[in-house]
């Protein structure tokens, strides 16, 4: 039957259950957690704590009892071994992979690198989270670490995922600045003329930057207004990337406004598009790197000024924000994003319009004095 034995690691010997120490001076305990396998043969495995010789223990028995018993010796592979072949037989975005090899050698590596995947713990798992000063890049590593286990999981080395029920940390995000219609023009008006007709796009189509600066010439209807999305480029470490959309709901045709057609006709006869077909590129033809746009963007804002941080990413809320004004249909809205649900927009579009709470409130007003009316008519 499984069960648990405190232990001293000098002499071996038991140790008393209310005793900290052993008679041979020993100060070191541990905990050996013993259980037998479904062939019927003991096993046994040593722990620091006694808590995770118990969480050990429960797996084990679970195991056994659905049929799904793993030989802890299978896990012995350490997670950075496991951390190798995940990274050779998985199919990850050219973003994703240089964001996980960062967070992989600066904060989980040192951690957990060389821990057996079996004796990665709870305790060690959330140490990891809570190691980086930035509650984001903590919430990355653990997403990596979680997504590791998975992957052991899946290879049959592992019996559970320790780290599935931990919780990521509070991500304060910073307060999402729009321009509103009058401001936006303000600063078309002070931008250059390559970038003019690529804001007016990005801010009323609400276009993520990597779908912006992907766009090619059969992707323009112009005669339609419309916009269809059908491939992304994402810049890391200054290569260029191209790839499907984001998401099935990415791929997606946009509705433009009228006022957007007539800057984006003269842009493409004054800059026709690039030998590969791209609208939107530097005059080498190759895609729109970030940091050119920042600098000429934010020169923009100052000389228009305009007294907000609004950056590059944030015209893409401006847009999601008049849709949402003029429609309040958060479906709509969010399939014009090429969002998977209405919670992105209803927890960070919306709260920039304080008029939606305000609206709520008067209609609640309005059916109490609905009530209050057929009650004095009775």
């Amino acid at each position: 039957m499984a069960h648990i034995v405190k232990r001293c690691s000098r002499c071996r010997r038991r140790v008393p259950p209310r005793e900290r120490a052993c008679a041979c001076g020993g100060k070191r305990i541990v905990w050996l957690a013993r259980y037998l396998d479904p062939g019927g043969h003991e096993k046994a495995q040593v722990f620091e704590r006694q808590q995770d010789a118990e969480d050990f223990l429960e797996g084990i028995e679970a195991g056994k009892n659905i049929g799904d018993y793993v030989d802890p010796k299978a896990g012995r592979e350490t997670l950075g071994s496991v951390y190798g072949r995940f990274c050779k037989g998985t199919e990850l975005a050219p973003t994703t992979r240089s964001k996980w090899e960062t967070c992989w050698r600066l904060y989980v590596e040192p951690r957990l690198g060389s821990t057996p995947v079996s004796r990665v713990t709870k305790n060690a798992v959330s140490a990891t989270r809570d190691a980086p000063a930035s509650a984001w890049q903590g919430n990355e590593a653990l997403k990596l670490v979680k997504r590791l286990l998975y992957f052991a999981v899946d290879d049959g080395i592992l019996s559970k995922n320790v780290a599935a029920r931990i919780k990521p940390r509070e991500v304060k995000r910073a307060p999402i600045e729009i321009l509103e219609p009058d401001e936006l023009n303000r600063v078309l008006d002070h931008l250059g003329d390559r970038w003019r007709a690529m804001v007016l796009l990005d801010a009323m189509g609400s276009l993520r930057w990597s779908e912006l600066i992907g766009l090619r010439r059969q992707d323009l209807d112009l005669e339609a207004r419309t916009v269809t999305i059908t491939q992304k480029i994402t810049e890391v470490n200054g290569t260029f990337h191209s790839g499907r959309p984001k998401t099935h709901e990415s791929a997606r045709t946009v509705d433009l406004p009228a006022v957007v057609v007539k800057p984006l006709a003269e842009y493409l006869l004054r800059y026709p598009p690039s030998p590969t077909g791209l609208i939107f590129h530097g005059a080498n033809g190759n895609p729109v790197r970030r940091k050119v746009f920042r600098a000429a963007w934010f020169k923009a804002l100052e000389d228009a000024k305009i007294n907000k941080h609004v950056r590059p990413g944030w015209l893409r809320h401006s847009g999601a924000s008049l849709a949402y004004a003029a429609t309040r249909d958060l479906k709509l809205v969010s399939k014009r994003l090429g969002h998977t649900s209405t919670r992105m927009v209803d927890g960070v579009y919306i709260s920039l319009y304080e008029d939606a709470s305000r609206a709520v409130a008067d209609a609640i007003d309005e059916l109490v004095r609905a009530s209050g009316a057929r009650e004095t008519d009775h």
